[in-house]
């Protein structure tokens, strides 16, 4: 797998575009401009060339945040984010890797890899995961 940073935020915008899902936006508060114009947006291409996960990263409170991410592939999705934005994190020598969601299904996974909720909101959970050199 071959990880991309994307430095032209339209590029950025329609790579992202199924963070903005009934899935996973359904009450239609993401403003994927505003986040992509605060992070750092990456894209993870597959060996045959074809991209498979695209996401936005942001530090903050000495953590790195995943504050978007879509993807389509055959393999994990939760995993390959994972092992990218944990590498990131760690040559930004911050100890841990952030995320938030409404997913509940996107919880049991995290928790399956070694991330814990911190606080829940009504329907959204805080993930953090310590990150080890």
């Amino acid at each position: 797998m071959h990880l991309l940073s994307i430095t032209d935020p339209r590029a950025a915008c329609r790579l992202l575009a199924g963070v903005k899902s009934a899935k996973t936006d359904a009450a239609d508060k993401i403003d994927l401009a505003a986040l992509v114009a605060r992070g750092a947006a990456y894209q993870v291409r597959g060996d045959h060339g074809k991209t498979i996960a695209a996401y936005l990263l942001e530090a903050s409170n000495g953590a790195l945040w995943i504050t978007a991410a879509t993807g389509r592939a055959s393999v994990c999705l939760v995993r390959v984010i994972d092992a990218a934005a944990s590498s990131q994190a760690r040559a930004c020598g911050l100890s841990s890797l952030a995320f938030r969601t409404e997913r509940r299904g996107l919880v049991r996974k995290a928790e399956r890899i070694g991330y814990r909720v911190t606080r829940q909101d009504g329907k959204e959970y805080f993930m953090r995961k310590t990150i080890t050199c």
